[in-house]
């Protein structure tokens, strides 16, 4: 179980941790258009744990659903984390968010 949970409620989110405490981002996605959520910079003390897709409703093609993004902090610092939503061969990005861990 994560010690934080986010929702992509805004585009920038600062959030106080401590060291190997876990933050679940939790951000709408429907992977039928080709858009996935990703980590596209995470600097600082933090590391990705996972990253899983899970549909809304088994069973309806074209549903949408949602991308949990697991990080862990590994020590006391500043953490930078930028996430998008972008397909992967196109390079266009629709969606941005931005983390910032403040770890001690």
């Amino acid at each position: 179980m994560a010690d934080y949970v986010i929702e992509h409620a805004a585009a920038e989110v600062e959030l106080e941790t401590k060291p190997g405490e876990t933050v679940l981002v939790v951000l709408e996605e429907n992977a039928t258009t080709g858009f996935r959520w990703a980590v596209a910079v995470a600097e600082g003390p933090v590391e990705t744990v996972s990253s899983e897709y899970s549909p809304s409703a088994p069973g309806r093609p074209g549903a949408g659903g949602s991308r949990e993004i697991c990080l862990r902090t590994t020590r006391s610092g500043a953490a930078h984390v930028r996430l998008e939503l972008a397909r992967s061969w196109s390079g266009e990005i629709v969606d941005t968010m931005q983390i910032t861990l403040r770890v001690s």
